[in-house]
């Protein structure tokens, strides 16, 4: 268990400015939600996923990673990073995935369990939120976006934003991964019946 992490269901009551930040982040998700659902195709709308975060939250690293549904492998389908290098906390990846949980790690590289882990001292990893994305009760896979502390740490406003977001992509994938299916499946019908 990961000593450091708040997870969304974590106790938290805006006031004030706090609350009007929120009203304007809920605003931007429902903005968001309409412009990501108007994308035809999941390889359009994996990266678009990354960008709208990016545009609300400053971000160091960010990754959108499916799970095979029978082997339950990560295939990293969106990736934005310098390189597009793979430099991710796994304990964090799977913590998120074993609770089912929106998680926030405000600085890695202080929290007990994780500064000793090599991916933590190899990639200098430091504020991580990381969000399964849900939906009908399927996990399809996981969102992970990282900060580095000297530009920007993670807050429990960030966190709230981006797990209403994650919610509404899983949506979104799971939605579009099925009518994808659907086509695929009428175009096989109609070659076979000719």
């Amino acid at each position: 268990q990961i000593q450091s992490a708040i997870s969304v269901d974590d106790t938290f009551h805006p006031s004030g400015q706090d609350y009007q930040v929120n009203q304007e982040r809920l605003h931007r998700v429902y903005e968001i939600s309409e412009q990501l659902s108007a994308i035809p195709e999941l390889e359009d709308l994996f990266p678009k996923i990354l960008e709208f975060i990016g545009a609300v939250i400053p971000l160091t690293r960010a990754y959108l990673v499916l799970l095979d549904d029978k082997t339950g492998a990560m295939d990293y389908v969106a990736i934005s990073a310098p390189k597009n290098e793979i430099a991710v906390s796994q304990t964090i990846l799977e913590q998120a995935l074993k609770d089912k949980k929106t998680l926030l790690v405000s600085d890695a590289r202080m929290d007990e369990i994780l500064k000793n882990r090599k991916s933590v001292i190899q990639y200098k990893i430091g504020s991580v939120m990381c969000a399964p994305l849900i939906s009908r009760g399927r996990c399809l896979g996981l969102i992970y976006v990282e900060s580095h502390p000297s530009k920007y740490v993670f807050t429990e406003q960030d966190l709230q934003f981006f797990n209403t977001l994650a919610h509404q992509s899983a949506l979104l994938i799971d939605n579009l991964q099925r009518y994808t299916k659907v086509v695929s499946e009428l175009k096989q019908l109609k070659k076979t019946t000719g």
